[in-house]
């Protein structure tokens, strides 16, 4: 069992590898036949219910999960004979306990990373966050640095993954290598890199929120990206807001969630609500875009955005019948208002 300890040990701190375990055990022993009792158990559980190049996988971690005073009273009783039919129920009894613990664990396991999969992972690619760190918050990316990721079919593949350094002087991960650790040059694992750390958090706010009042940005589209379809014209206009909604509990007020929603606006048309990828390439495209110095033809569609305006900002806060009778409120905060020139 201690052996089963230090194998996990090795399996979950930092390994970039394959590892093989050989267990030695004697031959013609007491042990071994204990061995051979739960493998045979086993294989007739699993035999219907688990891939035969996975039994060893299995069984290696069923193993350890019986108790290991339980089974070392097994295997001193009666050292220098053979397994009665009761010592060899226990070992069975055992091995089914042991493989029903792992399989309920791999149950609750495999359906909380299923949960995982199905959340929204957002538009912001880690691309993204490189580039907004290194504009904004003088982010230097100070290398690249390579790990070998261990699949599944204990195969193992090449990815790179940015280094940014930043406010803090520390070396910050801008990736997501999952379970696996990337090291940097002094051996230690690297930090990764989130929105909740206070130095990107200050970014963000700084950069929703100006220390100076401003109106709305007249820009050119930058030609090397897309524009979203929902674009037909060569004028439109874009607005942005954050909406946060919260809902009533013991203490007061809970916030609930909180969405971005970006409008579209051409001229005689009404406002179009991004979604997905449109919303990503009008991100992205907003802020590449170039300032413009002459707006004369952007007088076309101040009426339109002032009027508009007025008409989301009414809609978003305004909660429905069901939202109403449970309490809950929409807070909305303007993030962005642009006349966008696309050139021809």
């Amino acid at each position: 069992m201690d052996m089963e300890q230090r194998v996990g040990r090795v399996h979950r701190f930092g390994s970039t590898e394959t590892i093989l375990v050989d267990t030695v055990i004697v031959k013609e022993s007491r042990e071994a036949d204990a061995y051979k009792i739960a493998r045979e158990k086993l294989k007739l559980i699993t035999s219907t219910m688990v891939e035969p190049e996975r039994f060893e996988a299995i069984f290696s971690r069923v193993m350890s999960l019986l108790p290991p005073e339980d089974l070392q009273n097994v295997l001193i009783q009666g050292m220098q004979s053979p397994f009665s039919n009761e010592d060899q129920q226990k070992i069975a009894n055992m091995v089914q306990q042991g493989f029903k613990n792992w399989n309920d664990f791999h149950t609750r396991y495999g359906a909380h990373q299923h949960h995982i999969q199905q959340l929204d992972p957002g538009l912001a690619t880690w691309n993204d966050v490189r580039n907004f760190l290194e504009t904004h918050a003088k982010a230097q990316v100070e290398t690249l640095f390579n790990v070998a990721k261990v699949a599944d079919t204990a195969t193992s593949r090449a990815q790179d993954y940015s280094v940014l350094t930043l406010d803090d002087k520390k070396p910050y991960l801008c990736g997501d290598p999952g379970s696996q650790f990337v090291t940097g040059q002094d051996g230690k694992p690297l930090p990764k890199l989130g929105l909740n750390l206070n130095v990107i958090a200050k970014s963000l706010q700084q950069q929703a929120f100006p220390d100076f009042p401003t109106g709305a940005a007249c820009l050119r589209w930058n030609h090397n990206f897309a524009l979203p379809a929902e674009v037909s014209t060569n004028l439109f206009a874009s607005l942005v807001y954050l909406r946060q909604t919260i809902k009533p509990d013991q203490s007061g007020w809970a916030e609930h969630s909180n969405n971005i929603y970006s409008y579209i606006i051409e001229p005689g048309k009404k406002p179009q609500l991004l979604d997905g990828v449109s919303k990503g390439q009008l991100f992205r495209g907003l802020f590449e875009a170039i300032v413009r110095i002459k707006v004369d033809d952007s007088n076309l569609l101040f009426p339109e955005i002032i009027a508009t305006e007025k008409q989301l900002f009414a809609e978003l806060r305004r909660p429905n019948s069901e939202e109403q009778k449970n309490g809950i409120r929409h807070a909305i905060t303007p993030l962005f208002a642009g006349i966008i020139t696309v050139k021809s």
